[in-house]
């Protein structure tokens, strides 16, 4: 290996070009993540409640603050918010025994949240699943912490935070074997919508697809005047009634494009909204069926 310099050659030398390598890449895909994300308004509408609000009074801030800290045990762990509490009790006991390692578990959380407030990476949700295995780690030193300190009072107190830690992750995940969710593939179904398009036809859109339809739809031509967004009405109803009763009197070829569905006791709004349309006696010229998503075509008088 004539050609490898003669610095990389030892285990230290060789570290560090891994450790070049390793930055390069992050360095590449988190430029190529901030162009995409800061470059799009739909996405940058989508993540605004992850940037830190500003200007805010310290109290808002507090409440901002503090269920963005749930998110990272929330979201990420699938955990209740008692886990914050073991984090905590987590960072003392470590700092008891290695303050470089808390600084190092809580660095990428405090740099994410700089990003934030500096709008350039949303804290929230699933854009912190990175930091899964740092609060993990965090929450499980907490919690055998905590475990140590109540075992003197008795099983019962120890055990309770145990059950309590664990009982929502565990129900969750009985509640996704029960009912799994899959992923919602709005981009094709729009496609086929687009490719069937004719001049006249208005698109609907749920508002559950709201977002990633703005985020698809430049692809597509679609004129603002033939998009109509459905307001969410979940409390109530009639609202919806009236948005199809609106549809009906106005007549012509209309879609209706459906993802991220809301069901409530076994019945969806995209069932609600369909049905109505057939017991007016319309039925659907065209289905447009993809994972998770789906679209009617409805020729009405």
């Amino acid at each position: 290996m004539g050609w490898w310099p003669s610095w990389g050659r030892g285990p230290a030398g060789a570290l560090a070009v891994v450790g070049l390598v390793w930055g390069a890449s992050v360095v590449a895909l988190a430029l190529l993540s901030l162009t995409t994300l800061t470059s799009e308004a739909a996405l940058l509408d989508f993540w605004s409640s992850g940037f830190v609000p500003a200007p805010l009074p310290l109290v808002e801030f507090a409440r901002w603050w503090w269920f963005k800290l749930n998110d990272l045990t929330t979201f990420t762990l699938q955990l209740s918010a008692v886990a914050l509490v073991a984090a905590a009790a987590g960072i003392v006991s470590l700092a008891r025994r290695d303050r470089g390692l808390v600084a190092v578990l809580l660095l990428p959380i405090g740099l994410t949240f700089l990003a934030a407030a500096l709008r350039l990476y949303p804290f929230a949700d699933r854009l912190l699943l990175f930091t899964t295995p740092l609060v993990a780690l965090l929450v499980a030193e907490g919690t055998a912490d905590l475990y140590r300190r109540l075992r003197p009072l008795g099983r019962l107190p120890a055990y309770a935070l145990v059950v309590v830690l664990l009982a929502s992750p565990l129900l969750q995940a009985a509640d996704l074997l029960r009912a799994p969710q899959y992923k919602e593939e709005l981009r094709p179904a729009l496609a086929r919508v687009a490719d069937a398009w004719q001049e006249g036809d208005r698109l609907v859109v749920y508002y559950g697809s709201s977002l990633p339809f703005k985020y698809y739809r430049t692809r597509h031509a679609f004129a603002d005047e033939d998009i109509i967004i459905l307001e969410r009405s979940r409390e109530d109803w009639m609202p919806y009634f009236q948005a199809m009763d609106e549809l009906v009197a106005e007549g012509g070829r209309v879609w209706l494009l459906f993802s991220h569905v809301y069901h409530e006791g076994g019945a969806s709004e995209e069932a609600l909204l369909i049905n109505f349309l057939y017991e007016q006696g319309f039925g659907a010229a065209e289905i447009i069926q993809e994972p998770g998503a789906s679209a009617y075509l409805f020729v009405l008088p």
